[in-house]
C-alpha cells in the first residue's frame, strides 16, 4: 500500500522536472538574447577628461579623435581633439569637415569636403596647396561636429 502511494506521488511529480528545466532554459535564453542584442539607444557618457576637468556628459554616439598634421591650419591643429559622429553620405555637404580613412596610407584624417561625386568625396586641408583627394564613400567614418582646442602649457 505504501509502495503504491509513493509510486503515485512520483508519477504525479514527474512533470515538475521537465517543466522546471524548460523554465530555466527559457530564462537563460532570454538573458543571453538581452545581453547580446545591440542597443541603439543613445546614453550619456562622462567625457570630463576631454574638457579639462569641466563636467561633461555627452551622447554615446559622439566619438573623439586627436588630430595630427592634417593640413587644416588653425581650424584643426595637431593635438586638438575632434568630436565626430557617424553620418550617412547623403547628409555630407560641401564645406563640411569629414573624418575618413585615407585610401593611400590607411591613416584616419579629418579634412574639408570641396566637392561631391557619385562615387565619393573630394577633400582637401584648409592649409593645403595640393589638389583635392577623392575618397570613396566606404572610407567615410563620419562628420566632424566640434573641435576641442589643445591648451598649451
Amino acid at each position: 500500500m505504501v509502495d503504491k502511494r509513493i509510486k503515485r506521488r512520483r508519477r504525479q511529480n514527474l512533470w515538475l522536472v521537465p517543466t522546471a528545466t524548460a523554465i530555466v532554459f527559457t530564462l537563460i535564453l532570454v538573458g543571453i538574447v538581452v545581453l547580446l542584442s545591440p542597443t541603439n539607444k543613445p546614453y550619456l557618457i562622462n567625457r570630463t577628461p576631454y574638457f579639462y576637468g569641466y563636467a561633461a556628459y555627452l551622447d554615446s554616439r559622439i566619438e573623439f579623435a586627436v588630430a595630427s598634421d592634417w593640413n587644416m591650419g588653425n581650424t584643426i591643429a595637431p593635438g586638438d581633439t575632434i568630436m565626430w559622429v557617424s553620418a550617412p553620405q547623403e547628409s555630407i555637404h560641401v564645406g563640411d569637415i569629414v573624418y575618413y580613412k585615407a585610401p593611400d596610407s590607411g591613416k584616419l584624417v579629418a579634412q574639408r569636403v570641396v566637392d561631391k561625386t557619385d562615387t565619393g568625396l573630394l577633400v582637401n586641408g584648409d592649409n593645403s596647396s595640393s589638389e583635392p583627394v577623392e575618397i570613396p564613400f566606404q572610407n567615410l567614418r563620419g562628420l566632424v561636429i566640434g573641435v576641442l582646442y589643445h591648451r598649451s602649457s
